[in-house]
């Protein structure tokens, strides 16, 4: 189909955003955290972290254009 994208051309928060909203009850991220046990997030978990890190960072006096480094 010419003309006619099935892949939307967006930035990582719009990607994201969009995700929390479409597939909030989904399972985002799943890890494996012992020999026989996982641990996963769904995607509404992951926009509650992804905006309290956000919300961290801006107070701490973060704007556009600086660079951080995240260790955990």
């Amino acid at each position: 189909m010419p003309g006619k994208w099935y892949i939307e051309q967006m930035t990582f928060p719009e990607l994201l955003n969009r995700n929390v909203v479409k597939f909030g009850t989904r399972r985002a991220q799943w890890w494996k955290t012992g020999p026989n046990t996982t641990t996963s997030i769904t995607y509404a978990e992951l926009g509650i972290i992804v905006k309290q890190l956000t919300a961290g960072l801006m107070s701490l006096g973060v704007e556009k254009g600086d660079r951080v480094g995240i260790e955990t």
